[in-house]
């Protein structure tokens, strides 16, 4: 596990077919990665391209609920988190301002939160995102910044939440790579 000393560390929130996770791995020193749904990391196995997912000793994969397992994480761990919950009707505690607490206690200073929303534009996504930012901010995220940037070519839309304690992308960067696409303000 991760420590306050660790270089970058990198925590993924649904990993799916662990893409992010392989390619976060090739600079972080440690990525953990929580999934909910056994079948889905099963998936990963019968994927050729996921093989990086189960032989990397840099990644640590967690079957559990999110919501049950941050809290166990210790204060100021990881340079990102990259949350990519249910929608909000599924997993609502995941939405919630305690969860985000737990976010920004977890996360090193400096550090960033990448938040999957959906469409921000839709109508339920505007509400979504509203509730997001405001719950964001009471929980210590004072620079809340909702934007929808392309990440992948496959079009899939994070949004970024970044606390004001460091402006700068430096830990981030550490552990994203790939995604040179997505730019700070």
């Amino acid at each position: 596990m991760p420590s306050r000393q660790s270089r970058a560390a990198c925590w993924i929130h649904a990993p799916a077919l662990g893409y992010t996770a392989i390619e976060a791995a090739r600079t972080a020193e440690h990525v953990i990665t929580i999934e909910l749904d056994p079948t889905a990391q099963e998936m990963a196995r019968y994927n050729p391209w996921s093989r990086s997912l189960f032989d990397n000793p840099k990644i640590i994969q967690i079957i559990g609920d999110a919501f049950e397992v941050v809290p166990s994480f210790e204060d100021g761990v990881f340079s990102c988190i990259l949350h990519d919950p249910p929608m909000l009707s599924l997993a609502g505690e995941l939405y919630s301002g305690e969860f985000y607490r737990d976010c920004w206690r977890v996360l090193q200073r400096g550090g960033k939160l990448f938040h999957y929303i959906g469409d921000p534009d839709s109508k339920s996504g505007a509400r979504t995102t509203r509730g997001v930012v405001r719950r964001l901010q009471e929980a210590g995220f004072t620079r809340v910044i909702a934007k929808a940037a392309s990440i992948w070519s496959g079009g899939l839309q994070m949004t970024d939440f970044s606390p004001t304690l460091c402006p700068s992308l430096h830990y981030c960067r550490s552990c994203r790579p790939s995604f040179q696409r997505c730019r700070p303000l």
